[in-house]
């Protein structure tokens, strides 16, 4: 899942031409990991519309504005990992879960591959035991 992050190349050549913007308003048109946003906070000196598409940046986003937020499994994912309801009851647990799974998720309906059957098994088996 690919998350918004700016690589850190990009931050510094942003971070070098910040302090001769002159405007109040930043819209990030792809908030993702909030990677650009967290450039500009400490400026102090605008006012950062952001948005995105994504449950995680809707959950992290969510999170960090102080605002609650309720996230379920489709029908699909119930069927799926039945497992995960249990972790999504809380801001906070649904925000660390969505995270967690957007790398668990990389290894799901892979098909017959080996490699990503056994890393998602690996995944489910230490849920089983925690």
């Amino acid at each position: 899942m690919f998350h918004g992050t700016v690589p850190p190349d990009v931050q510094i050549i942003i971070n070098s031409i910040i302090k001769d913007w002159d405007c109040k308003d930043i819209y990030v048109g792809c908030s993702g990991n909030f990677t650009i946003e967290k450039n500009l906070v400490p400026w102090g000196k605008f006012f950062i519309h952001s948005n995105d598409v994504t449950l995680y940046s809707y959950c992290l986003g969510n999170y960090l504005a102080g605002k609650d937020f309720q996230i379920s499994l489709s029908d699909s994912g119930i069927k799926k990992v039945p497992w995960l309801s249990e972790y999504i009851k809380t801001p906070i647990d649904s925000l660390a879960t969505v995270m967690l799974m957007s790398g668990i998720a990389n290894y799901m309906d892979r098909g017959d591959n080996p490699y990503y059957i056994r890393m998602y098994n690996a995944y489910e088996k230490q849920n089983v035991e925690s």
